[in-house]
């Protein structure tokens, strides 16, 4: 098991992901039901439901980057599940 560290860089972005968050309230999708947007492999219907979710969320796209940018390998962050962010990632590097 392969343990992550947090850059200083991370935990402020974190911070100001979770205060724009808080800034919405408890009607966040993620906030509302958060074992759909971290459903296990034999669970993976789950992963349509949670990305229709978050397609409703104000704070998708900033998520979405926030998981991108920070290499979330888990659940569904903005609409996006771990194989699209880490896709996501190889075509910004290739530009």
């Amino acid at each position: 098991m392969m343990i992550r560290t947090s850059t200083p860089e991370q935990v402020r972005a974190w911070k100001v992901l979770a205060e724009l968050a808080d800034e919405v309230g408890d009607n966040l999708p993620c906030r509302q039901a958060p074992d759909l947007f971290f459903a296990t492999q034999s669970e993976w219907h789950y992963t349509a439901l949670a990305k229709k979710a978050c397609d409703k969320c104000p704070l998708k796209d900033p998520c979405a980057e926030y998981a991108i940018k920070y290499k979330e390998d888990d659940g569904i962050w903005g609409g996006t599940t771990p194989g699209e962010r880490k896709r996501l990632r190889r075509t910004k590097r290739s530009r």
